[in-house]
């Protein structure tokens, strides 16, 4: 295991790894990617209930639970022990917090976390395997353990299309999702981005990205909306915020975003 430090971040000191490319990012800017979780908590509201799944060492947790109010529940899933032992000390102190370990997927399947570089905790990749005796949670499962989400936040390192697919609570009730979208991690689970992102479509959600810088010294970002699919650099890792048309705040952000059609 990587030695674990303390060090000074937007929402005070934090544990973390030492010599980590996420540890390097939050002690130069403040936090993982600064701009983009800005732009992802910019729309939640203090009633909102929350899921964030594949939640690391709380970086997104620590940015949306300031958005809510203490009526309202985070729940902060992870499935790597050692980021998850450092989730437990950095969001300890919240009460409305739900701190929860556990693989995410197809609850038929069992999944193993494979570490990318040893510089980057925040990579590597979740392969499915067959002697696996892991519990699996899909949202559903969650859902039904927990509570209902307005709000879930997904990186689960290249199962978000499996997870979004078998979900009956996201097909049914339409919650605001952000979500990364990594082509290369997608393909080892038998999916792409072109294919997840068009089971979002299909599923009435439109789409939603900072092109602003991805991480900074600030929370400045850049609203943009994607009119299709065909809009997105596939072969790059991005984050996408996809909000459906009944959705009030699908207004604000077509109105306050710059637009995108390359085909007119």
């Amino acid at each position: 295991m990587k030695e674990i430090i303390e060090i000074d971040s937007m929402f005070g000191k934090i544990k973390t790894f030492k010599n980590d490319l996420i540890t390097d990012q939050i002690i130069k800017f403040g936090n993982h990617t600064r701009p983009e979780f800005a732009f992802a908590t910019s729309i939640i509201s203090k009633e909102f209930n929350i899921f964030d799944l594949g939640a690391h060492i709380g970086t997104f947790t620590l940015k949306a639970i300031r958005k809510i109010d203490n009526k309202s529940k985070l729940l902060a899933v992870e499935a790597d022990n050692d980021n998850y032992n450092i989730l437990k000390q950095n969001t300890q102190n919240y009460q409305n917090i739900i701190q929860f370990n556990s693989f995410l997927g197809d609850i038929n399947e069992s999944y193993q976390f494979v570490k990318g570089s040893n510089n980057n905790s925040g990579g590597g990749s979740l392969i499915k395997i067959s002697n696996g005796k892991n519990k699996i949670y899909s949202i559903d499962k969650l859902v039904e353990k927990f509570f209902e989400p307005d709000y879930l936040k997904i990186d689960i390192e290249g199962l978000e299309s499996k997870l979004v697919e078998n979900s009956n609570y996201i097909r049914d009730n339409k919650p605001i999702l952000y979500i990364e979208i990594n082509n290369n991690a997608l393909l080892k689970n038998n999916s792409s981005s072109k294919e997840f992102l068009k089971v979002l479509s299909d599923h009435g959600y439109h789409f939603f990205r900072n092109i602003g810088f991805r991480n900074a010294n600030n929370d400045l970002y850049l609203s943009c909306y994607m009119h299709n699919i065909h809009d997105f650099p596939l072969s790059n890792i991005f984050d996408v915020l996809c909000i459906c048309k009944n959705n009030i705040i699908y207004d604000y952000l077509i109105k306050s975003s710059v637009k995108i059609n390359k085909n007119k």
